[in-house]
C-alpha cells in the first residue's frame, strides 16, 4: 500500500513539474559574449496584426503569459506550460530590448542584446508636460516597452536611436503616433491640442 502511494505521489509530482520539452531556454549575452544576469524574459501569446494595431491604438500593454529571469551565467528557462508559438521579449537595464518568436521547447541559443545608454525623453503639449501618460515604445523588430510618463512628463528608455521605430502616446485628445521619431530631450506634441 505504501509503495503504491509513493508511486502515485511521484507521478503527480512529475506531472506538475515543468516539462523540459515545452521550455523556451537560452543565454542572454552582451558585448564580447558576456553573460547578462538579471535579464527579464517575458513570454506573450502571439496576437494578430489587427489585435496588435488596436491594442497599440488604445495604448494598452500586452498581457504577460509567463516571465523569467536569467541567472548569473545569463541562462534562462521559461515554461509556457503548453505547446504553441510565442513572442519572447528580452530586456535588461543598459540594453535595447529584443523580440524573438519561438515555439515551446525551443533552445534560443545566445540571445545577443545591444548596449544602449539610458535616455531621458520628456513629452510636452503647448510646453506643458504630459504627466502620467501611458506610452508604448515600439522597436523595429516589434518589441514593445509600455511605460508611463513621470510628474515632469518624462520617461527613461534605452538609447532610442538604436531601436525605436514608433511611439504611441496617450493624450487627452487621443493617442498620438510618432513614426521613426527622434527622441532626444523634449518632444513637443504639436497635434495634442484640440
Amino acid at each position: 500500500m505504501r509503495l503504491r502511494f509513493a508511486a502515485l505521489l511521484s507521478l503527480a509530482i512529475l506531472a506538475a513539474a515543468p516539462s523540459r520539452a515545452s521550455c523556451i531556454h537560452g543565454y542572454v549575452k552582451g558585448v564580447a559574449d558576456r553573460a547578462i544576469p538579471g535579464a527579464t524574459i517575458t513570454i506573450f501569446e502571439r496576437e494578430s496584426d489587427a489585435a496588435r494595431s488596436e491594442r497599440r491604438e488604445q495604448v494598452h500593454p500586452r498581457a504577460v503569459f509567463r516571465r523569467g529571469v536569467s541567472n548569473a551565467k545569463g541562462w534562462f528557462r521559461v515554461d509556457p506550460r503548453r505547446r504553441g508559438n510565442y513572442d519572447v521579449l528580452v530586456t535588461a537595464p543598459g540594453y535595447a530590448p529584443r523580440l524573438l518568436r519561438a515555439a515551446a521547447g525551443v533552445n534560443l541559443g545566445n540571445v545577443q542584446l545591444t548596449p544602449a545608454r539610458e535616455t531621458r525623453v520628456a513629452f510636452t503639449c503647448g510646453q506643458a508636460p504630459i504627466v502620467g501618460a501611458p506610452v508604448v515604445v515600439v522597436a523595429r523588430d516589434g518589441a514593445e516597452l509600455f511605460l508611463n510618463t513621470d510628474p515632469a512628463g518624462a520617461l527613461r528608455i534605452p538609447e532610442p536611436a538604436l531601436w525605436v521605430d514608433e511611439v504611441v502616446v496617450a493624450t487627452s485628445t487621443g493617442p498620438l503616433r510618432l513614426h521613426q521619431p527622434r527622441l532626444t530631450g523634449a518632444v513637443e506634441l504639436a497635434s495634442c491640442r484640440q
